[in-house]
């Protein structure tokens, strides 16, 4: 998916998510601010939103915002890869 989101399809999913029977989701970051986005994303229709930069946060509170809304719980968890062993 990397940066092609926008706010309707944020609502979207999560309205679907909502009437399929969710009450909760989860919302995992695969980047970190070293690496905002590991892949290119070739002919996005959202190049402006790379992780950790204000228009990915505007999307986050959207998010929540959203999950609020509709009576879900909304969490966030960052895995921005494994840490090799020793």
């Amino acid at each position: 998916m990397g940066s092609n989101l926008s706010k309707s399809g944020i609502t979207k999913d999560l309205e679907a998510l909502k009437n399929a029977g969710f009450s909760r989701t989860t919302m995992f970051s695969l980047a970190d601010v070293t690496t905002p986005w590991a892949g290119d994303i070739g002919k996005s229709p959202t190049p402006e939103i790379k992780a950790w930069t204000e228009p990915w946060w505007q999307m986050v509170k959207h998010a929540a915002a959203e999950s609020k809304r509709l009576g879900m719980d909304f969490g966030m968890f960052n895995v921005p890869g494994l840490v090799p062993e020793k």
